[in-house]
């Protein structure tokens, strides 16, 4: 597997020895993070004999040398250096002092005293010094030189995550290394390639295209002489929008589409290419719809493009506290250092999602899909401590630590992809909740994919401030699923088709919803009113949510899980797990709200709130749940919809007994028409109101009671219907 970056910004502005020491300090409480790659697994370190080299550093110093003559495209050392026949093909040759100093060209052959070169010199170098450039070697993001490894202040140009024109700086390569060796920890290896330093602007795309391919062809000559490799370009990443954000390019998609030509016309359709989408806040000052029109392009482009993705960076943090000098507020074109190595995360998880063999399961059968709707209590748990801490019971196992068969629609990238708790936990809408934090999906997925076995996928809509009713988004709530305000359902049901299309595209699959979540009450506690009128359009959004998610043409009503919000802490009692936000009183009225419809609709479950099970996060401000209760819901909410789901629990009768019940009905509808006096013979007493029944009312009226009926015997389906 071969993968390639082009880019004009890949590395962080970190690259002073100070910052860079401060950070190998916390790296190295990270074993997974600081190794080589590869290593031997006691030391982190690549040993004496490394399996492999994976890594391209285009400023490692080959060999080095003194000409003593030169031709019009040759250099010739005396007495012999004994060099291998066309062992140094691919590379490059830099004259580096002396006659034609500076003069850079790719070497077509060798023998073992003599370089031939692929483009004439400007000047013959004569006697001139030169080095030999390029090498695969072991990675490691702090020096790719050192054969020791040894942390060490990261010098530009000369080490570190190095490539073909610049190097030093920690970058998304970091955790990409660490994900795909995990991935590939066998022969036949990956190799890496990156090329940084050009972008797009100003129509010099096809100038960093040229660049990279040359790159990309010294490279494979360099694997075929140094290790026999041959190399299969695979996934390749485009990084180059930032210089056309800060510059305003009208003609970034243009340039973009033509480098995708470029790409395909060099190593076909097959390998994927993935656009790296900024944060909309990047040089918002500078370019204030720059970043925004690169990111409808990049999002266009991806639609109408095969085998091309959106990495998308909305997630991130632009205008770390260390990288914001020389810029001002909001105009910021660097992230946190930890954003980097996320994206190295989350580039592997889309790679993995594309390229893995899953499902095992036939095309065309059921996917069962959990959806879940909720403000942000479905989003709080920042997912980096648990993969700091390497807790795999929660993130998932090896490699990438993503969990196979349990999958997230990636609202982002289009894509229904292997859930990964840190890459695509929180997704929609286009602002969501918190981008990059998990909730109880993160267990609930576990416990569900344990009973249906064939694989499950929850769709997760998520969204901050969020409220059942219109009125209380109108008093200052951030959204509202409120059907009568037209706020968030039709987003919602956009995604979700979007969903529903990518299950059959990416699996070969058919989305079969089973069940919703719902976590939505605590921002209509405003006042009581707001909180009367959630109470009174908690059903109003349960039946829109159910039209729009339904995915059965006939059965029971879609089995739904109500998470009670928390009490407030002003309420009797113990004030332990229990929430400050907004009016107690209106949460009172909230809870007893989700209480009132388990009672009325029988396809309802409630987790009713405990204080020391389902706690609220301590501190100052106590509104959203803890990791330890998040955890809880999500186990909780899988055992209510596994019930939900239960042949017993939902009274499915057979296709047998609905015929049965369709000819009951029947037989009874037409004894009862056929001993009914015509209607036209009523007369209608004085001083009494007769409402006469039409067939077509005597028809429905038949229909529910022989419905109820039949649910009173067991059986359950949602729609009787019955020809007159």
């Amino acid at each position: 597997m071969n993968g390639g970056v082009i880019g004009d910004r890949g590395r962080t502005e970190l690259s002073t020895a100070a910052y860079q020491e401060a950070f190998h300090g916390v790296a190295m409480r990270w074993p997974k993070f600081s190794r080589t790659v590869p290593c031997e697994i006691a030391t982190g370190l690549p040993g004496v004999a490394p399996q492999f080299a994976p890594y391209w550093n285009g400023v490692f110093k080959f060999k080095t040398g003194t000409s003593t003559s030169a031709g019009a495209n040759t250099l010739t050392v005396a007495p012999s250096p004994g060099w291998g026949v066309d062992t140094l093909t691919g590379r490059r040759v830099v004259i580096t002092s002396g006659v034609g100093d500076g003069q850079i060209r790719y070497i077509a052959s060798n023998t073992a005293d003599t370089i031939t070169v692929t483009e004439d010199w400007s000047t013959p170098p004569t006697a001139s010094g030169f080095e030999v450039r390029g090498a695969w070697v072991v990675y490691w993001h702090g020096d790719s030189t050192d054969p020791s490894m040894i942390f060490i202040p990261i010098v530009p140009n000369t080490n570190g995550d190095n490539w073909y024109e610049f190097g030093g700086g920690v970058t998304p390569c970091t955790m990409l290394m660490q994900c795909l060796w995990e991935m590939y920890p066998n022969a036949p290896w990956f190799h890496f390639i990156k090329l940084a330093g050009a972008g797009p602007d100003t129509g010099i795309m096809n100038t960093a295209w040229l660049s990279y391919y040359m790159q990309e062809f010294a490279c494979a000559q360099a694997a075929a002489t140094q290790d026999g490799d041959v190399l299969d370009v695979q996934y390749i990443i485009i990084d180059s929008s930032l210089e056309d954000i800060v510059s305003g390019n009208v003609d970034y998609q243009t340039d973009l589409i033509a480098l995708i030509a470029n790409i395909r016309a060099s190593f076909g359709p097959d390998p994927l290419i993935g656009i790296v989408s900024h944060h909309s806040e990047v040089y918002s000052t500078t370019s204030p719809s720059g970043a925004t029109y690169a990111r409808s392009v990049n999002k266009y482009v991806a639609a109408t493009h095969d085998n091309v993705v959106v990495l998308d960076m909305q997630w991130a943090h632009p205008g770390a506290a260390t990288a914001m000098v020389a810029f001002v507020p909001s105009d910021w074109k660097y992230y946190r250092l930890q954003d980097y190595v996320e994206a190295g995360v989350r580039w592997t998880a889309i790679w993995a999602a594309w390229s893995a063999n899953e499902p095992t399961a036939d095309p065309g059968t059921p996917l069962s899909v959990v959806a879940m709707v909720t403000d942000s209590q479905g989003s709080t748990i920042d997912p980096f401590h648990a993969v700091l801490s390497m807790q795999e019971s929660i993130i998932g196992s090896s490699p990438g630590y993503i969990r196979a068969g349990e999958y997230i629609y990636n609202g982002q990238t289009y894509m229904v992809e292997l859930y990964y708790a840190v890459t695509n936990s929180t997704t929609l809408p286009e602002v969501p909740a918190t981008p990059g934090t998990m909730g109880p999906e993160v267990t609930m997925l576990k416990a569900l994919h344990e009973h249906w076995t064939n694989g499950v996928l929850v769709f997760k809509f998520s969204k901050s401030g969020a409220t059942i009713s219109d009125e209380a988004w109108k008093a200052g709530a951030a959204g509202s699923y409120d059907p009568a305000s037209n706020d968030l359902l039709p987003a919602l049901e956009a995604a979700w088709n979007d969903c529903c299309a990518s299950v059959i595209r990416d699996l070969g699959r058919r989305a079969d919803c089973v069940g919703l979540l719902l976590m939505i009450g605590d921002n209509d506690c405003i006042t009581d009113a707001t909180a009367a009128a959630g109470a009174t359009k908690l059903p109003v959004v349960l039946d829109a949510l159910r039209d729009i998610l339904t995915t059965r043409s006939d059965g029971p009503a879609l089995g739904t899980v109500l998470m009670q919000i928390p009490k407030h802490v002003s309420t009797p009692g113990s004030p332990r797990g229990q929430s400050t936000h907004l009016v107690a009183s209106a949460r009172e009225t909230m809870r007893a709200a989700a209480l009132q419809l388990a009672e009325d609709d029988d396809r309802v479950r409630v987790i009713e709130w405990s204080p020391t099970l389902h706690e609220v996060e301590r501190g100052a401000s106590r509104i959203h749940y803890g990791a330890e209760a998040a955890y809880r819901i999500g186990y909780d909410a899988s055992e209510l919809l596994i019930e939900l789901n239960d042949p017993a629990v939902l009274n499915t009768s057979t296709v047998a007994a609905d015929e049965a019940v369709g000819e009951s009905a029947s037989a009874a509808l037409t004894a009862a028409i056929d001993e009914a006096p015509d209607v036209a013979s009523y007369t209608q007493p004085d001083g009494l109101s007769v409402t006469r029944r039409s067939v077509d009312d005597l028809l429905k009226l038949e229909s529910a009671r022989q419905t109820r009926e039949a649910r009173a015997s067991g059986f359950r389906r949602s729609r009787v219907e019955f020809d007159a």
